[in-house]
């Protein structure tokens, strides 16, 4: 806008005098000479002022020409400070950790962006009719001009008119090797740990969770009652003396620093050691206490159990008065945290019930624990603690589904017997089957109703626990690659997400409605319809193992990947294991160390914040309770870059996602040296092995080490899952013992065994051309080889579900279905096992994400998911992201960038419009915007 000027020159030439000789002489009068009509002071005022208002003129007219601009900058100005965004990089600008990005910072981060970034643009801007990556690259035009075509970018879609799960928090394990280092710290040390994890300036958590009795992160193993036969629990120790040492006043250091309610929850890692199974070869369930068996001969007595260690399967003794003793037990312990002020929010039955660890551990099976909740803690706790949580599993994610299953009696399939006189009252209680006499008496058919109406309320609550079923579980894989933690088994939470989202049917008997008994039930499966509203999915325990590494990135990605995954797929919630350990990752008294967010220095003088400090804090400090998830995706394109490690480990499963143009989505057609017909499917570009992230992976790798070759590059293929998951995963294609001969015998035993293994991972494939009529792509199945001629041909198949394929969908081995399948169920599975191959990208595409029928016709030419369709990828892409709507109703994105380069993403929000940011290579990002 023009300045004022400071001063007008305003000039004028005077009137002049008429000429005396054309006028009539007159004679002069006694009046003054004659003046003008203004003077020449009224005169030039007169000339200011219409000078004056010219000047306001042109002035508000320039204003008015140039008021959309101006306004249009300040309604920038006020949404860019409605931005925040903030950044946790291990590249270029190495300070950022949770920065608040402000524009001038930008420079040195090395980002220029084709707009004002951070700020939403209107709806008629040029972003605005961009909805693809493809859109964006090829049509992209005003909105990302600036960029280079080589610069990695990405689109973000978000609606926040579409929410999933609420949240209930984020926190960390409260254990005694936590509270014994914290204790040990220096004062400013402890104040510092407090800040950084409940404070205003710190990352906000709001869960915590405890051992009830020891655990391996203990100093030693102690119980609250180890008096043997004390089922009625006279002895239990209600000071609990042991944790009010240092666990509880940690617990209370923690409540005084937080101003959010801490919810905090209790997990047994093993009861008393009289109360477990002694580790014999003789079935316990056939010993008295006594030590004399059931037909009364005598026995030489049991050795006594401790708390390490455990029987298998369930290492609690089945037995009325120990399962009683021990559901007592943890509701005295309930009792006893709540006296010292400290209440509890939720238990879980027992940590970790599938494994016999070596330190504190109880076994359980899956039938075991729900007939111990159903039967014991369940009633205690409803009797005693009515508001407590029971969160059931407590252990690896890729068995929740099966476990789901158990807890809701599923695995049982109760059916009608064959007799047509039975009746089932409940699908969800076992046994509750009873035979009913076609001709009866009056009074003997009121007996029996009366009887059924008491069998109802006496499993009533057994019914409504079972159907407002919670699980806990946690992040490590089961193959004991510590390598694999946090990679896979999202499928199955899901899946245990719908099996519990599921209605709920109850049959009712005509005995039952008989005496009214259906009203009874309509009520309270109306009360359970409520209660699953609230049914709760919980990560309660990640960490990296075994000990500490300092500073390390992988670790930080993994476990922000591993939360972030389990998010998307329903999780309500993450836990973090220690809160702090020392430098060696302990105290562990069986010297199981691990790391932690947060490291003591060697002489306890000061505390280290690890870079998963920092990626967990992108998500508890900016998505508090009661905020929802809400609909997202992120797809990015990374320019078939074959220069970017893919960075993915082997044994990783194989799935598929939104193409994105990188080197995780890159393979090739490499011949078997053994059958030029048949072939290996491979990642176009080599992995190099990490050597320093190489911690407790597989014989194989320390082999190759020991042969010096650890640096060198290797190749990777698709290859067979296991026992535990038939998902296909990624193995080393031709590791130096798969280039031997057949037949030749290995000298080292050590590396034939090796050889075997990788052997029965090895998938060789054929490709079989199938015509799809119109279409003129060329589509194959990959078949393994040897089934070809077989009836039980064996096809790589994309698992599906009811809405066809879906970002993150797994890879399986089927049966083949036949080209001329004619069945649409048959169609629709041939459909994920067909596969369009571009073999100038490497880009493997099921046909199921295209917009193309078995039949080579089109399937809906509006099926938008054509737009990004989904490609074979090791692993997931470098790209993720998760969004929330906060109770305060702002918008929170969470972005993790694996890609070793800056990548610039246009963020389009339906209700807000489109708005470009950019995140460093390795790096996470949280952008938070008023809805």
């Amino acid at each position: 806008m023009p300045k004022k000027t400071s001063s007008l020159n305003i000039s004028y030439e005077p009137i002049p005098d008429k000429d005396e000789s054309s006028e009539t002489s007159r004679e002069p009068t006694s009046h003054s000479p004659r003046q003008p009509f203004l003077d020449k002071g009224a005169r030039k005022m007169i000339s200011i002022v219409i000078g004056t208002f010219i000047l306001v003129g042109v002035i508000f007219s320039f204003f008015m020409s140039q008021r959309d601009a101006y306004f249009q900058d300040v309604i920038d100005e006020r949404d860019r400070t409605s931005v925040g965004v903030y950044q946790t990089s291990q590249t270029y600008y190495s300070q950022d950790r949770l920065s608040d990005m402000r524009q001038d910072d930008l420079k040195a981060r090395g980002l220029t962006f084709p707009y004002r970034p951070f700020a939403f643009e209107k709806e008629d801007s040029a972003c605005s009719g961009i909805d693809s990556m493809k859109d964006l690259s090829v049509e992209g035009g005003e909105c990302s001009d600036g960029l280079s075509a080589d610069v990695p970018q990405a689109m973000l879609h978000i609606n926040t008119s579409k929410t999933f799960q609420k949240i209930i928090g984020f926190g960390g394990a409260f254990t005694e090797a936590a509270a014994y280092n914290f204790y040990k710290l220096s004062a400013a040390a402890q104040a510092k740990v407090l800040q950084a994890y409940f404070g205003d300036e710190g990352i906000a958590y709001t869960l915590g969770r405890i051992h009830i009795n020891s655990c391996d992160f203990s100093l030693k193993s102690y119980n609250f009652n180890d008096v043997k036969g004390d089922y009625k629990m006279e002895h239990f120790d209600h000071a609990v003396q042991h944790d009010q040492k240092e666990i509880i006043p940690f617990l209370r250091a923690a409540l005084g620093e937080t101003d959010f309610p801490l919810r905090l929850l209790a997990s047994p890692w093993s009861p008393p050691g009289w109360m477990k199974v002694p580790l014999s070869p003789q079935p316990a369930r056939a010993l008295s206490d006594e030590g004399v068996t059931a037909e009364g001969e005598d026995t030489e007595p049991m050795k006594p159990m401790t708390m390490t260690g455990s029987s298998i399967p369930n290492g609690l003794i089945a037995s009325p008065e120990v399962m009683s003793a021990w559901a007592l037990y943890i509701s005295y312990f309930i009792d006893a945290y709540d006296t010292l002020g400290i209440p509890i929010w939720a238990v879980t039955p027992q940590n970790e019930p599938e494994f016999a660890a070596p330190w504190e551990a109880c076994s359980y099976n899956a039938s075991f624990e729900r007939d111990f909740i159903d039967g014991y803690l369940g009633p205690q706790l409803q009797k005693a603690h009515p508001g407590i949580k029971i969160l059931a599993f407590d252990h690896n994610k890729d068995h929740l589904e099966n476990w789901t299953k158990a807890m809701m009696n599923e695995v049982r399939n109760v059916k009608q017997m064959e007799s047509p006189t039975a009746r089932v009252m409940s699908p969800y209680v076992d046994g509750m089957v009873r035979q009913v006499d076609k001709i009866l008496s009056f009074p003997l058919s009121l007996s029996l109703s009366l009887f059924s109406l008491y069998n109802f309320f006496s499993f009533a609550y057994i019914m409504h626990h079972v159907l407002s079923l919670s699980q806990a579980f946690h992040w490590y894989g089961g193959t004991g690659d510590r390598m694999l933690d946090g990679t896979y088994g999202y499928d199955a939470v899901e899946k245990a997400h719908n099996l519990m989202q599921d209605r709920v049917e109850i049959e009712v008997s005509s005995e039952e409605q008989a005496v009214g008994l259906d009203n009874e039930r309509s009520t309270h499966h109306h009360s359970i319809q409520k209660e699953k509203k609230s049914k709760i999915l919980l990560a309660t325990e990640g960490c990296s193992c075994p000990g500490v590494k300092l500073n390390s990135w992988f670790r930080a990605e993994r476990l922000g990947h591993d939360i972030m995954y389990d998010l998307n797929s329903f999780a309500q919630g993450w836990i973090d294991w220690n809160l702090l350990v020392d430098h060696t990752g302990g105290p562990n008294h069986l010297g199981n160390l691990c790391d932690a967010p947060v490291i003591a220095s060697e002489d306890f003088s000061r505390v280290h914040l690890q870079p998963e400090y920092y990626y967990i804090g992108h998500f508890s400090k900016f998505i508090p309770p009661d905020s929802v998830r809400v609909q997202s995706s992120i797809v990015g394109n990374f320019n078939y870059q074959t220069t970017v490690h893919p960075d993915v480990h082997e044994g990783i499963e194989l799935g598929v996602f939104p193409c994105e143009r990188s080197s995780r989505q890159m393979w090739k057609w490499r011949v078997s040296p053994k059958n030029p017909e048949s072939g290996y499917l491979q990642l176009l570009v080599s992995v190099v092995i990490d050597e320093d992230n190489a911690e407790g992976t597989t014989d194989k790798r320390q082999l190759r080490s020991d042969k010096g070759d650890d640096a060198a590059p290797t190749f990777r293929c698709m290859g067979r899952g296991d026992d535990n998951r038939q998902y296909l995963r990624l193995w080393d294609c031709f590791p130096p013992a798969l280039d031997t001969n057949e037949n030749q015998k290995s000298e080292d035993e050590s590396e034939a065994a090796v050889t075997a293994l990788l052997e029965s991972r090895k998938l060789t494939l054929q490709k079989e051309k199938v015509s799809l009529g119109s279409y003129k792509g060329e589509v194959f199945q990959l078949v393994e080889e040897g089934s070809e001629e077989s009836t039980d041909r064996m096809c790589v198949t994309v698992s599906r579900s009811d809405n066809g394929v879906q970002s993150g969908d797994l890879l399986t081995l089927e049966q083949c279905e036949p080209d001329s399948a004619s069945d649409s169920k048959d169609s629709i599975k041939l459909e994920h096992q067909l596969w369009q191959w571009d073999k100038a990208t490497g880009e493997m595409i099921p046909l199921s994400s295209l917009d193309v029928s078995v039949k080579g016709n089109k399937k809906n030419e509006h099926n938008k998911q054509a737009l990004h369709p989904f490609c074979l990828t090791a692993g997931w892409p470098y790209l993720s992201a998760s969004s929330f709507l906060t109770p305060n109703e702002q918008t929170v994105v969470t972005i993790i960038n694996e890609y070793p380069s800056d990548t610039y993403v246009l963020l389009k929000d339906k209700h807000k419009g489109s708005m470009w940011t950019a995140l460093n290579g390795k790096a996470i990002q949280t952008i938070r915007f008023d809805f």
